[in-house]
């Protein structure tokens, strides 16, 4: 089984980060762009997509890259307001069937002053449950906020949905964390998660330093 976590707006490659800008935040799709990452895409079972374009009023670009791609089932939910008013949010593409999914509320209602004005830190978590080789799975993916502040309170409430959660579980998202991070070294070991990838793999993200900020972890019976 292989598992991707994807920032769709803060990718490393330019070209990479322009395609799916035009592929779910824009109105027009360029056929062309949307094939390109779907053929990525398509080599994995379970994608995970954190600030994707989630606009009722222009269309769900998910089903564009859903059927290019070859994933039969999706489940989405609103993260935050993002800037020029686009909706944001999480999603997971899966080629096997759902037995439920949701989203989970982690607002943290903390407000981050920036020269765009004061946007509200309000985050979410979602999530699907599937059957993998015989086993109950719940997927999640996340995006967490950019202060201590919020992640603090965001993983608290993450931690209790956890605590709520089947054995067998895949978290995936972007923490805005680094691997040393206090915070999250703490709530790793909480919830008794695994790193699918090592931590000193290399950065996942990269703006003006590389960093590694996006994680898949795991618990329970998962190979």
């Amino acid at each position: 089984m292989r598992v991707l976590t994807y920032n769709l707006k803060y990718l490393s490659g330019k070209n990479h980060a322009r395609a799916l800008i035009d592929i779910f935040h824009r109105r027009k799709i360029k056929k062309t762009l949307a094939s390109d990452i779907a053929r990525q895409l398509s080599n994995y079972d379970i994608v995970c997509l954190q600030e994707i374009g989630l606009s009722p009023k222009k269309g769900n670009h998910i089903l564009t890259l859903m059927s290019k791609a070859g994933f039969s089932h999706f489940t989405a939910g609103f993260n935050h307001k993002i800037l020029y008013h686009r909706n944001s949010g999480n999603a997971i593409l899966s080629k096997m069937e759902f037995t439920n999914h949701g989203n989970v509320a982690l607002n943290s209602h903390h407000f981050v002053h920036t020269k765009f004005g004061v946007p509200p830190i309000a985050r979410g978590a979602t999530y699907a449950d599937l059957w993998i080789e015989g086993k109950l799975v719940r997927v999640i993916t996340t995006h967490l906020g950019l202060t201590p502040y919020d992640r603090r309170s965001q993983m608290e409430r993450l931690s209790g949905f956890l605590k709520k959660s089947p054995k067998n579980v895949i978290l995936t998202g972007d923490f805005n964390a680094f691997p040393r991070s206090d915070v999250l070294k703490r709530f790793i070991f909480e919830n008794r998660l695994r790193p699918a990838v090592p931590f000193d793999a290399g950065p996942s993200y990269k703006y003006w330093v590389k960093m590694r900020i996006d994680y898949i972890f795991y618990r329970g019976d998962i190979h």
